[in-house]
């Protein structure tokens, strides 16, 4: 390939992350607002209406139980997957997030949001949206809080 074809290739390449970069800015936006957590099903129990609620903007989560601050999250997604990725690095209060994700998958629709992790961080990301006793992931079912 001469030096053409490499140029062609090498911008393309770039076009192509900066469409996927623009995708994943308009997708984290979807997210911005309140939260309530719902639901949380893992290890086949499920817990409804549990106190927490998440503040989320620009893809940083700051996590309140009672309301007071319990931890916060960076969240980078991927829409072009399927089903959607989520990963998200773990802040606690000395401001260091953590170098391994939890990964996930989502899906939103609307004012309800659906996350499946993976609890062990590193691991692979779920293929289904399920909490189960037989998995180590966790399904969190959000409503967005209306202003």
């Amino acid at each position: 390939m001469g030096a053409t074809g490499l140029l062609v290739l090498a911008s393309t390449s770039l076009f192509a992350a900066d469409v996927r970069d623009d995708a994943a800015r308009a997708e984290i936006k979807k997210f911005d607002g309140t939260w309530k957590l719902v639901s949380v099903e893992s290890h086949g129990q499920t817990r409804m209406n549990p106190p927490d609620s998440w503040v989320i903007q620009d893809g940083y989560a700051k996590v309140y139980a009672h309301k007071s601050h319990l931890l916060s999250y960076i969240h980078k997604v991927d829409p072009g997957r399927k089903p959607k990725a989520i990963d998200q690095y773990t802040e606690f209060h000395d401001h260091k997030p953590t170098t391994k994700p939890v990964r996930g998958i989502y899906e939103i629709d609307g004012d309800t949001w659906k996350i499946c992790y993976n609890m062990s961080a590193g691991a692979e990301r779920p293929k289904q949206f399920t909490g189960a006793k037989d998995t180590n992931c966790a399904l969190y079912i959000l409503k967005r809080e209306k202003r």
